[in-house]
């Protein structure tokens, strides 16, 4: 059993790494109790909420606090910034700190203002050799980093919209194949819906419903992007309707424009497919040019909150 009692880490997890959940894991082991500071600005590119959430899901035993006051002389390099941070963090502990973690070296200090010990983690980044702000530049680059509730609010999410439901299912399906991961099949309407308008729209409202439950149910095995097979018929539902603006990117086929609202398309996140004979012997060859777009598109996206 551990000597210690409480233990602090104190961060902004801007975005959480698997560097951070090192850190916290180690301290864990280390004391009986742990108390993690998440501090966090509206100014930021991730919400602090959302982090916070995050860090809840990672570490259900470990407890969590959310500081959000802004105090610019606390900034790191103020001359008073560890005692600020140091009172702070006092008043919100049940019991005194008796060790301070971190992989940075102003943590010694900040143990010293708390006269706790300092436990230097993995300053060498011997474990994860990344910094935070390195991800937020380009996260995609460093997927493989990330735990997966970081990872799951991070997908991308692609409607490929054709004119004919086999085609945009196959594309769809080749897209997925290409980049190692989920497609969600346009699999919920029925062939000859039943007959009676209000029955059909029923029919066509369940299957929105159905389609975007999958494409939820998806995002966690995902990797990167999550491409969704849109079925023509979607767009006489109100649901699928509302549901088109949150896409990330649309791959839809010249000529079938007018199946998306006009504020679900942005010129950057279009790629307009051209329109013409389209087999299953052939669907490897044939998104290349859309797959080709979808990568450098990819590499621009950033996180946001």
């Amino acid at each position: 059993m551990s000597s210690y009692d409480q233990g602090v880490i104190i961060g902004r997890f801007l975005p959480p790494h698997n560097g951070h959940c090192y850190l916290v894991r180690f301290a864990q082991s280390y004391v009986r109790h742990l108390t993690l500071f998440l501090c966090s600005l509206p100014t930021e590119p991730i919400a602090g909420e959302i982090r916070c959430r995050w860090l809840r899901q990672l570490f259900p035993d470990v407890e969590i606090q959310h500081i959000t006051e802004s105090n610019r002389a606390a900034a790191r390099g103020e001359p008073q910034a560890a005692t600020l941070w140091a009172q702070s963090i006092q008043a919100l502990l049940k019991r005194p700190a008796e060790v301070l973690f971190a992989s940075e070296h102003y943590g010694a200090e900040l143990a010293a203002k708390l006269q706790a010990h300092f436990v230097a983690v993995d300053i060498k980044r011997r474990v994860v050799s990344i910094h935070a702000k390195d991800i937020l530049q380009n996260p995609m680059r460093y997927w493989e980093i990330l735990p997966p509730p970081v990872q799951t609010h991070l997908v991308q999410r692609v409607v490929v919209v054709a004119s004919q439901r086999r085609r945009s299912g196959e594309i769809a399906a080749g897209l997925a194949e290409r980049f190692h991961t989920q497609w969600v099949e346009n699999r919920w309407l029925p062939n000859a819906p039943e007959h009676g308008k209000v029955a059909r729209q029923l029919a066509v409202e369940q299957a929105a419903q159905a389609q975007i439950a999958d494409e939820e149910a998806l995002r966690s095995s995902a990797t990167r992007l999550l491409f969704t097979a849109a079925d023509p018929r979607l767009q006489h539902s109100e649901r699928w309707q509302r549901h088109l603006p949150s896409y990330n990117l649309y791959v839809v086929e010249e000529g079938c424009q007018e199946l998306l609202p006009q504020r679900a398309i942005a010129v950057e996140r279009c790629f307009l497919m051209a329109s013409g004979r389209y087999s299953s012997e052939n669907h490897k060859e044939q998104p290349s040019q859309v797959a080709d777009f979808v990568t450098r598109w990819l590499s621009t996206v950033r996180f946001t909150a």
